[in-house]
Order: C-alpha cells, then sequence, then structure tokens
C-alpha cells in the first residue's frame, strides 16, 4: 500500500581482514569525525517515477576506520528533500551476534541516522559492514523533477543517485480503500498494527451499505477495543493526502464472526456527500520474522456497488534485512535397519512451532526424498501422517531450529521407520491316534494324553473306541 509505513534499515559487520582499508576506493567521511567509509551505494526505488509514498530503496557498504572509539559517533543524513517515516532504536551486532558494535537511533524529525560505536571497535581492526534503509521524497518537493539523492556523511556529501519524481495528488474518488500504520512491539514481543477502512472517499451516495473485514494470515487478532468509527466527509488536504474532515464519533455495533478472524459493520444509508472511517488494530503474538507478509480484506456491499481491497503487510525490523520465504526442508526417509533402503509414501504435516499453523505437507518419493521451500527463518516441526507400506507410523514430532538451516538455507532431516512386525496366520489341526493293546481290547478312559508346545500344557484328553481324538492344536 502506498501509506504503509515501512522503515528498513540493516547493519552488518564482518571482520575484513583479507585486505586492508587503504585498498579499497571509497567515499571517506573525513568532516569533523570522520568515522565511517562509504565504500559502496546504490539506489533502488519501489517504481518509476516515484510519488511520495514510494519507498527508495538506499543500499551502501562502509568500512570503520581503525582507531575508532567507543562512545564516538557517525551521521548519517537526509537532504531537505527525503524523510524517513519514524524513529528506530536497535543494536548494531557483530556477525556472531554475541556482541553490540554500535547502537543505532534513527530520528525520524531530525533526518538522521547516528551509529554509537561500543568497545567492540577497540578490539577489533579493519571492520566492514554493509546497511540498507528506505527514504522517500518529501510530498513538498517540486514535480515532475529529478530529485538528487544525496546523503550527508558525517558533514561530508555522498551523492547516491537521483530519481524521477510525480507528487500523487491524492485520490478522492474511491469508494472503498484500506490503508495501515504504526507498528508497536509490545513488552512480550508481540506487534500492533494499526488499519483504517475508507468508506465514500468519492462522495456518492450508497444504498444499505455493509463493511465486511476478514484477517486471512494465522496468528491475527483483533484488539477489540481498539475500534473508532467516524462520519465526515473526505477531502484531499494540502499534503496530498486523504483526510476526514468534521470527523465525527459515531456508535455502530462491529459483529466479530464466530472464530473473531473477521467483523461486520452496518452502515445503512450513507448520504451523499457523507463518508466514513473504521480505524482499529490488529495484534500477531509473537515477534514475526523479518519479512513476514500479513493479508487482510475488505469488502464493501452496497446495491449496485461491491469492491474489495487488499492490504498486505510486510513486517520489517530494524538491525534485521526482510527474509523473505526463501527457506527449505529436505527430507530423507529411509528404513531403521538399513539406511540405503529408501522408503516411499510417507507424509508428513510441516508445523510452524510460532503458530501452530500447517504451512505445508510433504510426501516422499521413490527415492524417499521430499522438500518444501518458501519457508520463514524459524522453527517447524514435522509430524508423520502417514508411515510407509509396510512400517509403522511414527507421529513424534521432529524438531527444525532456525539454526538447522545454516548458511545454505536448506535444513537437512533423514528419518527412519520400522518395518511392521507381522503376526502368525492362526493355524487348526485335529490329531488323531490310534491306540491297541496285546491281548485284550482297551477300555476306553483307560489312558490320556498331554498335548505339549514346549513345557507348556496345551490339553489333555483320553482314548475311546481305540483311538485318541480331538486333540485341537491351535496356534499362532
Amino acid at each position: 500500500m502506498k501509506k504503509s509505513l515501512k522503515i528498513i534499515l540493516t547493519l552488518v559487520l564482518v571482520l575484513a581482514s583479507v585486505f586492508g582499508l587503504s585498498n579499497i576506493r571509497s567515499a571517506n567521511a573525513d568532516g569533523t569525525s570522520g568515522k565511517i567509509q562509504i565504500t559502496s551505494k546504490t539506489i533502488t526505488p519501489a517504481k518509476s517515477p516515484v510519488d511520495q509514498y514510494t519507498d527508495i530503496e538506499v543500499d551502501l557498504t562502509f568500512n570503520v576506520p581503525n582507531g575508532v572509539k567507543s562512545g564516538d559517533q557517525a551521521v548519517i543524513a537526509l537532504p531537505q528533500n527525503l524523510k524517513f517515516i519514524s524513529d528506530q532504536t536497535f543494536d548494531v551486532m557483530s556477525p556472531d551476534g554475541q556482541s553490540v558494535v554500535a547502537k543505532a537511533v534513527i530520528n525520524a524529525a531530525n533526518k538522521t541516522i547516528t551509529l554509537t560505536y561500543e568497545d567492540y571497535v577497540e578490539k577489533k581492526s579493519n571492520i566492514s559492514g554493509s546497511m540498507f534503509f528506505a527514504v522517500r521524497v518529501e510530498p513538498a518537493t517540486e514535480s515532475p523533477s529529478k530529485v538528487p539523492i544525496t546523503l550527508n556523511v558525517d558533514n561530508n556529501p555522498v551523492p547516491v543517485g537521483k530519481v524521477d519524481f510525480v507528487v500523487d495528488p491524492g485520490n478522492a474518488e474511491k469508494t472503498l480503500d484500506k490503508v495501515s500504520w504504526g507498528t508497536e512491539t509490545l513488552a512480550d514481543g508481540s506487534i500492533t498494527r494499526q488499519y483504517e477502512v475508507r468508506v465514500n472517499a468519492a462522495n456518492a451516495p450508497l444504498t444499505e451499505a455493509v463493511v465486511t473485514d476478514q484477517l486471512q494470515t494465522e496468528g491475527m487478532n483483533y484488539v477489540e477495543d481498539s475500534f473508532v468509527i467516524k462520519k465526515g466527509n473526505w477531502a484531499v488536504n494540502s499534503s496530498h493526502k486523504l483526510e476526514l474532515k468534521n470527523g465525527q464519533v459515531v456508535s455502530l455495533p462491529v459483529e466479530f464472526g464466530a472464530d473473531k478472524k473477521s467483523f461486520k459493520v452496518s452502515l445503512g444509508n450513507v448520504a451523499q456527500g457523507e463518508g466514513y472511517s473504521i480505524v482499529y488494530k490488529v495484534k500477531i503474538p509473537y515477534t514475526p520474522a523479518n519479512g513476514e507478509k500479513f493479508l487482510n480484506n475488505v469488502s464493501l456491499n452496497a446495491k449496485k456497488v461491491v469492491e474489495t481491497k487488499s492490504n498486505p503487510f510486510v513486517y520489517q525490523t530494524a538491525g534485521g534485512e526482510a527474509q523473505g520465504y526463501t527457506f527449505s526442508i529436505n527430507l530423507k526417509k529411509v528404513d531403521s535397519q538399513d539406511e540405503n533402503t529408501a522408503l516411499a509414501g510417507a507424509e508428513f504435516n510441516v508445523i510452524r512451532v510460532a503458530t501452530g499453523a500447517v504451512v505445508g505437507k510433504l510426501t516422499t518419493n521413490a527415492k524417499g526424498e521430499a522438500s518444501i521451500g518458501g519457508l520463514l527463518n524459524t522453527a517447524y516441526q514435522l509430524v508423520e501422517t502417514k508411515a510407509p507400506e509396510g512400517y509403522e507410523l511414527d507421529a513424534t514430532p521432529i524438531d527444525v531450529k532456525a539454526e538447522d538451516f545454516g548458511t545454505t538455507k536448506t535444513a537437512l532431516k533423514t528419518v527412519t521407520n520400522k518395518k511392521t512386525v507381522k503376526e502368525p496366520t492362526p493355524t487348526s489341526a485335529v490329531i488323531e491316534l490310534d491306540k491297541t493293546l496285546t491281548g485284550r481290547d482297551l477300555v476306553d478312559g483307560e489312558f490320556s494324553f498331554e498335548l505339549y508346545e514346549g513345557a507348556n500344557k496345551l490339553q489333555t484328553v483320553t482314548n475311546k473306541s481305540g483311538k485318541v481324538i480331538n486333540l485341537l492344536h491351535s496356534r499362532r
């Protein structure tokens, strides 16, 4: 969304011990302090030409000069025609994630990024790193124009590039729109995001209008006491933004679905010139992975009017780049007694631990292999739902930890199954024996016979009419 807030800033520090700083071509910020050296820079606008809502990604690589002390600061400032979206504070970590190299602060009002170094810089030398962040063009900039992006790095100008700029004058013709902003991190690591549904900026009359909102992504929940509904009239202000003029809070019921994943607001008949704003918050009960996407759709139904809008929100956190859905799990299924025997037909659910949601399924092929991609760098469990033919099901969850993905972004898991132990087929037999005596006839019941299996006596029978019959031997 145009107005979706996005501040992306990543600082990744690595030890550049394989070469000296004197061999690097750099834009050296030698100003009053000279605490950082820019070695390369590029810009990537989300579209061209850009408007005042377009994110422009600035990518920099840099070195920290040898001799920098703990407490020293490096300052990168934006020119007046650019801006950050909001304030940010975060730690810049060493490659192993164990040491704080610098504390970084984005001050949106002052248009600066300030790095304050920790004692790490006194223990290491030839430190290098990279960063990227998003900026936008100020709406008051001349339009159309070619806007130079020149950073002030420790009081030294560093040209980065230019973008074509055309101001977006604002759209007052939309019957339905949805925007979001203001990601807030709570003490328990969960986050909230604020949304606004805008109805009837076109100022046309609507009959029996109903707004329905639906959360599309697992883990999203409405903050039910955050809803504020206002009625007024939509207009574009001097900053080229849609604004609800003369907005007054109205009391309209918010009807939540049984699963609390949707709501409905009946606006009734909306007069010409009337507009509505529905503002609310959504909570995500964990800290999302960088680049994790959350979807939220809204629809408006009225007589002769049906519209739907989607508002994708991509989570970004200062200090970490967007990771995207690029991690994979490769599974190998083999016989527990012979790892050279691959097992086909095993089926697994892939479950994300943070949400408990099944995000995919695996089925092993003739080589016993299965894979799934498009995953985040977070913890998962593999749960077997169907065993290979002739093998026992093992539903014990198989843990895949975030660190299992490693530098290849692929986690490898080998899983075994035991063969099913077959019960013997039941069999039975009738045993008949002839018994005779020399010199006289055999009296019925005169002799008894016992049938054993090992030391276990199974049956005792006696003779009758010269025979021993009905010795029934059933076994498995």
